[in-house]
């Protein structure tokens, strides 16, 4: 009788289930956790992937970052194609270094046709060290000075804390989320500057030169005691 009566058993169950499930799809359903509605996706295009990686730990579920450069490809001389247009055109945003990194950056602006895009200079607000004139200005065509700011730690951060505003800018009720995440970053960030003084300390002061394929060092050296001897 026992086994006669499972099968029937669980054909009831599988109804009930079926019936509660029914049931709660019925309800209307909040479009967020506690009736809040899910937080905007700010898209956001920027240069290379370096200035990609300070978007996303500053905006980190808020934000959907597109680089657009190739890595290993070359900011001075690469050129955008109508794929990189498309991806500024649909972005809220547009991040890239300036003096003269990306010398084809405000033609890209002016192709996008964008109207409302907000677009940030990382290095606004800072003083540049003049090109050594050694350089030629082989790929730096009318810029003002050495661009490469971010290899001291310390610009990295002014850098961040102008991802941090432009985020908060086109994203108002995401302010304290992105304030929250940059003070983690930056904590993180003031510690590697700690940490790379610690490493060229362990280095004999005639040893701390640099010979490098690029003048992009200057700021890092500066920083951190170290003399370029020479670039490629």
């Amino acid at each position: 009788m026992a086994n006669r009566l499972r099968p029937a058993l669980i054909a009831a169950l599988a109804g009930l289930c079926g019936l509660l499930l029914l049931a709660f799809l019925s309800i209307p359903q909040p479009a967020h956790p506690e009736g809040r509605a899910a937080p905007k996706t700010v898209r956001v295009a920027t240069t290379t992937s370096i200035f990609a990686d300070l978007i996303a730990n500053v905006g980190g579920e808020r934000v959907e970052v597109t680089s657009l450069v190739p890595a290993g490809a070359d900011p001075h001389a690469w050129e955008p194609t109508p794929r990189e247009i498309r991806a500024v055109s649909t972005a809220d945003v547009f991040v890239y270094n300036g003096l003269g990194l990306e010398l084809w950056a405000p033609r890209l602006i002016e192709a996008a046709g964008r109207p409302g895009l907000i677009t940030v200079e990382l290095s606004q607000g800072l003083v540049p060290l003049e090109l050594d004139k050694g350089e030629g200005h082989r790929g730096h065509v009318g810029e003002e000075g050495n661009p490469h700011f971010w290899l001291d730690v310390t610009y990295a951060i002014h850098y961040v804390r102008r991802i941090q505003e432009a985020l908060a800018a086109v994203d108002p009720s995401g302010l304290a989320y992105y304030q929250a995440r940059a003070d983690a970053y930056v904590a993180e960030l003031e510690e590697l500057d700690r940490w790379i003084f610690a490493q060229v300390e362990q280095i004999p002061p005639e040893r701390r030169v640099l010979v490098t394929y690029h003048n992009a060092y200057a700021y890092m050296a500066r920083r951190y005691g170290l003399e370029v001897a020479g670039f490629l």
